[in-house]
């Protein structure tokens, strides 16, 4: 979607990254939905408490790992292009750490982190999901990497 984009700072792929993992969450939140649909032979119920689940987790996953990634990215490239950086590297690591780290917790139900119960694992993760974009949002916000879109 980004690769022919002219972008000028990390916070325009905070922007774009957030908004794409957005509709990615929503996507796949659709077809959970109707999953729950069909798994439980048409409770429509079931399949709108799974949306609603679904929406009110949605913001704490793939918009804020797909932000972070994409942030690192534009930071780390010139204005046209696009250079892999050790920076790159280290948020792809953090993402697939995160997304590993919530998929492995709603696997089985019985899985936890430090011994806490499920629901409050998710939550730790989100929380450093959380601090991550916020770290990440801080830094795209000095001066030094913000470029003009004619710079690189």
């Amino acid at each position: 979607m980004a690769r022919r984009l002219q972008h000028g700072a990390a916070r325009d792929g905070l922007l774009l990254g957030s908004a794409v993992g957005m509709g990615f969450a929503a996507f796949e939140s659709t077809g959970y939905a109707f999953t729950v649909l069909f798994v439980t032979h048409g409770d429509v119920i079931a399949s709108l408490e799974e949306t609603i689940l679904r929406a009110l987790i949605s913001p704490f996953g793939h918009g804020i790992w797909t932000g972070i990634a994409a942030a690192a990215l534009f930071a780390a490239s010139p204005a046209r292009g696009w250079r892999f950086a050790p920076s790159v590297g280290l948020a792809l690591g953090l993402v697939v750490v995160l997304h590993g780290a919530w998929d492995g917790l709603r696997i089985g139900g019985d899985v936890s982190i430090l011994g806490l119960p499920v629901s409050m694992s998710l939550v730790a993760v989100s929380i450093v999901g959380v601090m991550a974009f916020a770290v990440v949002y801080g830094v795209a916000e000095r001066p030094g990497l913000v470029r003009s879109p004619s710079s690189g």
